[in-house]
């Protein structure tokens, strides 16, 4: 799971929630996640457009619908990020298909998206 800073998560839900009013059907939420939709992240959420999460300094990472839906129960996937009042962490899921540096003496990090294709062979 992901968790973001109450501002930056009323972004990114009314982002989630804008693109995907006219291709999927909201339901309430569920086990203490806000945003949910009717179907499976395998069928209905694979044609979610990816979004980028921007941080200071330039670095993004562009999550696809595998890193930002998480399947909740039987016919019910949800966004995978939780409102936090006190701090932000980026989960593993987002993290998926990217290699992650930091650079600790400019306090920076950096992502590179990988082929995970490519490591298989």
């Amino acid at each position: 799971m992901s968790f973001l800073y109450s501002a930056a998560y009323d972004v990114l839900k009314a982002e989630v929630r804008k693109r995907a009013s006219s291709v999927l059907t909201e339901v309430g939420g569920r086990r203490g996640l806000e945003l949910c939709y009717s179907g499976s992240v395998s069928k209905e959420g694979r044609g979610f457009q990816a979004l980028g999460l921007h941080f200071a300094d330039g670095a993004e990472l562009v999550v696809e619908s595998s890193g930002m839906f998480i399947q909740a129960g039987d016919g019910v996937f949800c966004l995978a990020v939780v409102r936090s009042e006190s701090f932000s962490i980026v989960g593993m899921m987002v993290q998926q298909g990217y290699n992650v540096g930091y650079d600790l003496n400019e306090s920076r990090v950096y992502f590179q998206d990988i082929d995970c294709q490519l490591l298989e062979g």
